[in-house]
């Protein structure tokens, strides 16, 4: 049982997602890629138009960021709220401008990653995507109390 016990995925999970809580705003996210199909569509699809210059490993860095930053705003980040002076989180992604709460689709949520303060935020999120354990059965089970 030792594999199932360190490497065994909640593959429901993998797509649903998991709450990223950073207190004034949450993130809910999707693993970029394990079991999460369409991940791996929309990357291929997004691609595509640069398959040469990724074969050759020619392709701009900056485009290629901007290509997985619109990846993830598809199929990768579920949801975003922000914490309002009620105490509830709503739905919605605060504008890098104004600060008014905008909805949350992905043009949004790819002009927040794009924001240069925000860049750290966008490496979390991404880190945080791509790591298996936190999309394991056994954590699930942890933070449901069984």
């Amino acid at each position: 049982m030792g594999a199932y016990d360190k490497f065994k995925v909640d593959v429901g999970l993998e797509k649903k997602g998991i709450v990223l809580d950073f207190t004034e705003f949450r993130i809910t996210i999707a693993r970029a890629g394990g079991n999460n199909k369409r991940y791996d569509k929309v990357l291929e699809a997004k691609s595509r138009p640069y398959l040469r210059a990724i074969q050759t490993e020619t392709m701009d860095n900056d485009r290629a960021e901007q290509l997985l930053k619109e990846v993830y705003a598809d199929c990768v980040i579920l949801n975003w709220e922000v914490l309002q002076e009620d105490g509830k989180y709503k739905k919605g992604i605060e504008d890098p401008k104004d600060g008014k709460l905008l909805p949350c689709k992905p043009e949004n949520i790819v002009k927040v990653l794009n924001t240069p303060e925000l860049k750290d935020l966008w490496i979390d999120v991404r880190n945080q995507a791509q790591k298996a354990s936190l999309f394991r059965a056994s954590i699930e089970e942890a933070r449901a109390g069984n």
